[in-house]
């Protein structure tokens, strides 16, 4: 089986709130050359999103985008952290105890106020999961690209030696 240097294939995943998308594209390259753009939710899961394409591709210079989006029309959950809006409380009224007459915090500076607002997270381990998964598609739709692209490359230097 002849497979062509260069390839392109494309992966995406929708997981709760969020949106994984994954590129892998390559070029020719002497060696084996991979290079990995991850969101920072992802970095821990390199060295094994790594490893998997080492198993499958040999040589050539690749890049693998993984990218995490928010969906906006998810139906996310938002809960109030009334802890920490007591929290906010004492303190304003501790700052009004020694600056008399100023203004309290309004419900709009409250909710701006971090970790105030609370949504469900994609835990580490599933996007981990995703993410590999999202990858083996990829990698099996790549190599597919490559293959047939190596039959025509093939098909063009038998013609040539003919």
């Amino acid at each position: 089986m002849i497979y062509s240097m260069t390839g392109f294939a494309a992966a995406t995943s929708e997981l709760a709130q969020y949106a994984l998308s994954l590129d892998l594209r390559a070029v020719n390259h002497r060696f084996l050359d991979i290079q990995f753009r991850l969101p920072d939710e992802l970095r821990a899961a390199e060295t094994e999103l790594r490893e998997l394409v080492v198993a499958h591709v040999q040589r050539g210079k690749i890049e693998c985008r993984i990218n995490l989006a928010p969906i906006s029309s998810s139906n996310v959950t938002t809960q109030l952290n009334t802890d920490r809006v007591k929290e906010l409380k004492i303190l304003g009224q501790q700052v009004c105890d020694l600056l008399p007459g100023c203004e309290g915090l309004s419900v709009a500076d409250v909710l701006r106020w971090p970790n105030v607002l609370q949504s469900e997270t994609l835990s580490a381990e599933a996007l981990k999961t995703s993410s590999y998964k999202l990858l083996q598609i990829a990698i099996r739709d790549f190599n597919e690209s490559r293959s047939r692209e190596g039959e025509k490359l093939k098909k063009i230097m038998l013609e040539r030696v003919s």
